[in-house]
């Protein structure tokens, strides 16, 4: 007989690596010099209403690509019985940690033996949240006005566009943002029967790239974890999910960052609302193929013209190495996942790449449900999903290269999948109070 009511478990595993690896984010690799600052973790909230379980994860790694997870998932399924098509796996895409796969570099800075521990710490993580599950009640929030991060691509008179860490050429001027922000926070909080908070789920659309530096680190996710423990006592447990923060850099620095997140989150939560006793818990999943970029495109030109703006000199080398990479690879699609989970009228859809945040809002407007967010980097790592607009005006985003392949069309595609299958649970439960 199901179990009446709402439940939620929690599970954890360090996934931090020996000291000593290439670190990734940046066009070339640094070498790790002195550990951790912070660690780097598995966080899996379960989640369990009538007969369904579903799972939601934060890695703090750069990306997963789907072998990995899904091999942890399998692994899963063995010891807990939870279905992999109801869990969600978020990368932080931190800019502070190894190199999990070689989406963003060569083979030789890949640890492998560390990345082949990642499965099972992925499914020792949601076996413990599955086996952790007790009765609790949701409540959601949300700030619509956190503006934390700027759209990092300028659009000059010319047509064209390049990211703000560059100097626009002699003559060209700058006319404004190439699009929006999306400065809406969300939090959904889970009390046990005492009141007090098990757990903190929260998204937002900013890259996880502030902190830099020599240590591994999980970035401002991480100084919000340590706020909310403060804040709510040392056994509340955060797990946070990138919105579509692709084209979305920050404005302060990384500690800066997380307390001021911290600290809108637990003020939008003096207004929360309750999501009922037991709320409609549902999944979805599909499976997409999608087109990759085609090579008309003069890339030759446009690597060029970056490598010569203030900021990359000397770098073209890293581009044109990865843009004939993929011209030998010779693919034309690729397979990856788009998954969804609702509770109650509340819903999380996934991107499994690098999402623009003009695809987030997309789905967040053409979704049924009126708490809709994005959970990016999820499941997979297909690169950049980018726009027609970026793939017109070009910069760094638009060029051919392991971390960006998707076409344009593909990314339509992902957010178009995201959208109907927001639309499948709705219809499949109603508003779900």
């Amino acid at each position: 007989m199901p179990v009446q009511g709402l439940q939620v478990g929690t599970g954890l595993r360090d996934v931090t690596p020996p000291p000593g690896l290439a670190m990734s984010g940046g066009l070339r690799p640094r070498k790790n010099q002195s550990g951790a600052s912070d660690p780097l973790l598995f966080k899996a909230l379960a989640l369990r209403s009538g007969t369904v379980t579903a799972a939601i994860v934060s890695a703090d790694l750069i990306a997963l690509t789907r072998d990995v997870i899904e091999g942890g998932l399998r692994l899963a399924r063995e010891r807990s019985g939870i279905e992999p098509g109801c869990v969600i796996v978020a990368c932080s895409h931190t800019h502070s940690g190894p190199y999990p796969c070689s989406c963003f570099g060569s083979e030789e800075d890949i640890e492998r033996s560390w990345v082949a521990t990642l499965p099972g710490k992925l499914a020792e993580a949601l076996a413990e949240a599955v086996s952790s599950l007790r009765p609790a009640r949701a409540f959601r929030a949300r700030s619509p006005g956190v503006v934390l991060g700027h759209h990092r691509r300028v659009l000059l008179k010319s047509g064209k566009a390049l990211n703000t860490w560059h100097t626009p050429p002699a003559g060209e001027q700058v006319v404004g943002p190439c699009g929006p922000i999306d400065p809406e926070l969300m939090v959904l909080r889970f009390d046990g029967e005492d009141g007090k908070p098990l757990a903190l789920l929260t998204n937002y659309a900013l890259h996880v790239n502030l902190k830099w530096g020599e240590q591994y680190s999980a970035d401002y996710p991480g100084v919000m974890a340590k706020v909310f423990r403060e804040q709510f006592g040392a056994g509340c447990f955060h797990v946070f999910t990138p919105g579509a923060c692709a084209n979305i850099n920050g404005l302060r620095r990384w500690d800066e960052t997380g307390q001021a997140l911290a600290a809108a989150a637990v003020e939008a939560l003096r207004k929360a609302e309750p999501l009922g006793d037991a709320p409609v818990l549902d999944c979805a999943a599909r499976e997409v193929a999608v087109p990759l970029r085609y090579f008309s495109r003069p890339q030759t030109e446009e690597i060029e013209r970056l490598c010569g703006a203030g900021g990359w000199q000397g770098e073209g080398d890293v581009f044109f190495r990865e843009h004939e990479a993929l011209r030998a690879a010779g693919e034309k699609a690729v397979t990856t996942w788009v998954r969804a989970i609702r509770l109650g009228n509340w819903a999380l859809a996934t991107s499994p790449g690098e999402c623009f945040v003009e695809w987030g809002l997309k789905i967040k407007r053409e979704s049924p449900f009126p708490w809709t967010y994005v959970a990016s980097l999820a499941n997979d790592y297909v690169g950049y999903l980018i726009t027609e607009d970026c793939w017109r005006q070009g910069a760094y985003e638009a060029l051919n290269a392991r971390s960006a392949k998707v076409s344009w069309q593909g990314a339509a595609l992902l957010a178009e999948t995201a959208v109907e299958l927001t639309r499948e649970l709705w219809r499949r439960g109603g508003d779900g109070k």
